[in-house]
């Protein structure tokens, strides 16, 4: 689990998805600790498909086939 990963996110709300102008926003997480399927690190949205500038602390859960996370803005 330690490691780097890529993923995306879109909202459910069309009107919201729209307004963004993009369809998904890319993300790359990288997970700096992981216990007890529990994990920690850094997470950075791509600017060019409408994300964040900023640096942000991720804090997540592995729980059998799903992935819960929360990101944790600076």
């Amino acid at each position: 689990m330690i490691g780097n990963w890529k993923g995306y996110y879109k909202f459910d709300n069309e009107k919201i998805q729209e307004a963004m102008g993009f369809e998904k926003t890319n993300f790359t997480i990288v997970i700096e600790s992981f216990e007890n399927g529990n994990f920690l690190g850094k997470v950075n949205d791509d600017v060019a498909t409408g994300g964040m500038k900023e640096t942000g602390n991720v804090v997540g859960k592995v729980k059998k086939d799903q992935v819960r996370f929360r990101n944790l803005c600076l």
